[in-house]
């Protein structure tokens, strides 16, 4: 294929997320590094510019834009990210994406080689991707109905008397954990289903022949040789939880704010947009910083 036509096929897809992605991404940038009072004097403009358009005409509203938008760059909205509110904040999301990553790596790794060893893999595989036809909302309510003070859980234990009084299950961490598990634990599966589908069981295999233990054909013949969809699934699942708002607004209490919450609350209520621009960058940074990390390891998968 000569040049034009692979620029051509790959036109509208490099249009698209040029549109939708990168131009996007970078106004967020640029607004980080806005002083608050450019960034108020900017939404003064924006809800100026029609009135200004009805009575001084087009041309006249585009002057006013041009001589009252003066911009001042600073770096205090990332000043910001070190007081200890947001510290706390960017450290209680960084431990809950850490453990929700953990765990999903640890459920995938059995439950893929499962799948991929199983004579039903297809039925297996449409159960796994299944609570994707219904809505996430849905899917949520439902756990709040489950792990509720009155929830079937609580109810449950209590008619077994294994306890007295109902747990604490939702509006704190480990709801938010639990929530964050549940919600990455497929896209975990598939990646690392992916890798199992392209190992070779013989080396299984030879490796008991020449006396290994199962838990040294694990360690040093299979885990190595799927490392890629390990490393691929730890990944989702981190990024996932990371740059999750959803999760923590609904089963998350005061005392779980992540820094979804955070960019939303500074966003709307506090008006800070530079701030919420500052805390998007550095998700997306690290999101950016874990896929160029895979990157390289990727590479070497499929060669």
């Amino acid at each position: 294929m000569n040049n034009n036509k692979l620029y051509f096929y790959i036109a509208p897809y490099l249009i698209w997320m040029s549109l939708f992605f990168v131009i996007p991404t970078l106004l967020v940038v640029i607004v980080s590094f806005i002083d608050q009072s450019s960034w108020d004097t900017i939404i003064t403009v924006i809800r100026n510019f029609h009135p200004n358009i009805k009575t001084d005409g087009l041309f006249v509203a585009l002057q006013k834009v041009g001589e009252q938008v003066v911009l001042t760059f600073t770096f205090d909205a990332y000043r910001e990210l070190l007081e200890p509110r947001v510290t706390v904040t960017i450290f209680r999301t960084f431990v809950i994406s850490l453990i929700s990553a953990i765990v999903c790596m640890v459920l995938s790794i059995p439950t893929a080689h499962y799948i991929s060893r199983s004579s039903q893999k297809n039925t297996w595989l449409m159960l796994l991707i299944l609570p994707f036809w219904t809505n996430f909302l849905i899917r949520i309510f439902i756990w709040i109905k489950i792990l509720g003070n009155n929830g079937m859980l609580n109810n449950f234990l209590q008619h077994l008397y294994i306890i007295s009084k109902p747990l604490p299950l939702l509006y704190n961490n480990f709801a938010v954990t639990l929530l964050s598990i549940y919600i990455c634990l497929p896209f975990a599966i598939i990646p690392i289903f992916s890798a199992i589908e392209k190992f070779d069981f013989s080396l299984w295999e030879v490796s008991d022949d020449l006396g290994a233990k199962p838990w040294q054909s694990f360690f040093y013949v299979y885990l190595p040789s799927i490392k890629n969809g390990v490393i691929s699934a730890f990944i989702f699942a981190f990024i996932n939880t990371f740059g999750n708002y959803a999760v923590a607004k609904l089963v998350g209490g005061q005392s779980s704010y992540v820094l979804g919450s955070l960019v939303v609350h500074n966003a709307t209520v506090g008006r800070n947009m530079p701030l919420a621009a500052a805390i998007s960058t550095v998700i997306c940074s690290i999101a950016l910083l874990l896929m160029l990390c895979n990157y390289p390891k990727e590479l070497k998968g499929n060669t």
